[in-house]
């Protein structure tokens, strides 16, 4: 595939984001996040992207000591026809990043009859899609393509939600939801009408699931002028109108996600983008306020740990012979910009130095004041308890929770050569998309497990900074996982 028409996460998952012998995310991708934050909130005070890198770094060791990990109440999946079922749709959603028409035909073996529409061209707020018949399955389906741009994956989840269906959904996602819904509603209706007793189905991963996630529940709860329910608009009972999404960010409030339970939505491990929301976000950051290095039992020999310590350690030693010479701090660093346009790197070091010593100083009443986030007006213009509702954003629907584990015994997997073939097959292809970058291979021998969640009010909250937290969203790397659940479940081997 065309590395333009390749999904975003799949390139973000291979930018400069290496790690080091701990097991740490690299600074690009702890760059990425804490630009996220900056743009969620402005009014921080002294915490720039440098600070906040240093202080993601620091967090994210303290995540890897402790085996930080989000996940849902329920229990594992056992029938392989619901694990075939979810590669089915995710192979629909996939679909909708085909560069053309012919692509997205020839890539799920239709008939040229059965595309009926194809939409490539995205804009902001109109996302890309097609809607086609899936007679295998006796409905009709919408699948709708996530973001292109890479860091948009983040940006584009900025603290914005309005009012919907009695409670709250994230305003971007929700604006192009209706805008499917007022272009293509006609074209449903006769396609539903020319197809009787066929389903809808609505497909997408990233923020095309999230779009039509919010399209189902517009659907299911659509009125017309007099009143009328769904099941008249479209002439189907609401029950045959369903949603399947990967990697769906958070979209809605608590009581709407506990309601759609005709949406099913499946996210893999650490998967950051089902997770970031502002309220996310914002624990984040009083994370970062909250962890000291005296809390991460790093080794001695740790890369990143003797990096940090050099740095800190230097930054001192600056300090004081400002102070002795009766220089204001940063002096030396203002100084030396003015020779050579090389010292604009030492600029960002000298920066990023002074945030380790910020960061690792205790913060009192003053300082933490200063901290303090306002967010944008769409946020907190409201009430707290009304903020609060808005900016705490849940993925809708039954959950679904791919679960990763390292194996003990290699031995143990009912397919190693298939595994091994797969994740050397994802590190070619990184490679020769970016060969110049670093692309760090996952574990040889790991065991998924698909969780279904069966407790309404257990749902995604905590961002895990790990190592695999923007690889997870990759559509490849969902394949790959539901793929070598179903061979565990074929295999008869213990679940768990």
């Amino acid at each position: 595939m065309d590395q333009s028409n390749a999904e975003p996460s799949s390139r973000l998952s291979n930018s400069a984001f290496t790690t080091d012998r701990d097991g740490i995310p690299g600074v690009g991708a702890l760059s990425t996040i804490a630009d996220s934050i900056r743009r969620c909130a402005t009014g921080m005070g002294a915490w720039g992207m440098q600070e906040l890198t240093v202080g993601l770094i620091k967090l994210a060791a303290r995540h890897a000591c402790e085996g930080a990990v989000d996940t849902i109440c329920g229990s594992p999946v056992t029938e392989v026809q619901e694990l075939e079922e979810m590669l089915h749709w995710l192979r629909w959603a996939k679909a909708a990043y085909e560069k053309d028409r012919s692509s997205v035909i020839e890539f799920l073996q239709l008939q040229e009859t059965q595309l009926k529409k194809y939409s490539g061209t995205a804009a902001v707020l109109r996302p890309a899609y097609f809607i086609a018949v899936d007679d295998a399955k006796s409905c009709v389906v919408i699948s709708i393509r996530g973001t292109r741009a890479a860091p948009d994956i983040l940006t584009d989840l900025k603290p914005h939600s309005e009012k919907f269906g009695g409670g709250y959904a994230h305003s971007g996602m929700l604006e192009a939801a209706v805008w499917i819904l007022k272009n293509e509603i006609g074209t449903i209706q006769d396609l539903l009408r020319l197809n009787p007793g066929y389903g809808l189905v609505l497909v997408g991963h990233s923020l095309g699931a999230g779009t039509a996630s919010l399209l189902s529940m517009l659907l299911q709860r659509f009125c017309d002028p007099d009143n009328s329910d769904s099941s008249f608009v479209l002439q189907i009972c609401p029950l045959l109108i369903k949603c399947w999404g990967f990697g769906c960010p958070p979209c809605v409030d608590i009581c709407l996600a506990q309601q759609g339970s005709f949406i099913k939505n499946i996210v893999l491990q650490d998967d950051i983008v089902a997770r970031a929301c502002p309220a996310a976000i914002e624990d984040l950051r009083l994370e970062v306020l909250r962890t000291g290095w005296a809390q991460i039992p790093m080794n001695i020999g740790s890369k990143t740990r003797k990096m940090l310590e050099l740095a800190q350690a230097t930054s001192s030693s600056v300090r004081q012979v400002e102070s002795a010479f009766g220089y204001e701090q940063g002096h030396f660093y203002k100084q030396a910009k003015t020779y050579v346009s090389s010292w604009k790197v030492a600029g960002l070091i000298s920066r990023g130095v002074t945030a380790i010593s910020e960061l690792t100083a205790p913060i009192d009443n003053q300082k933490a004041k200063a901290f303090q986030v306002t967010a944008s007006p769409s946020f907190m213009d409201h009430s707290s308890s009304e903020a609060l509702v808005m900016g705490r954003l849940f993925v809708p629907g039954i959950l679904y929770h791919v679960t990763r584990k390292p194996l003990q015994d290699s031995h143990d997997h009912p397919d190693n050569d298939m595994v091994d073939e797969h994740q050397q097959k994802d590190i070619t292809n990184d490679q020769e998309r970016m060969p110049n970058l670093e692309v760090s291979k996952p574990q040889k021998r790991v065991k998924h497990t698909v969780i279904r969640g069966d407790d309404p009010k257990s749902r995604f909250k905590k961002i895990v900074l790990s190592t695999c937290m923007f690889s997870d969203h990759t559509l490849r790397y969902y394949k790959d996982a539901i793929e070598d659940a179903a061979h565990w479940v074929r295999s008869g081997a213990s679940i768990l």
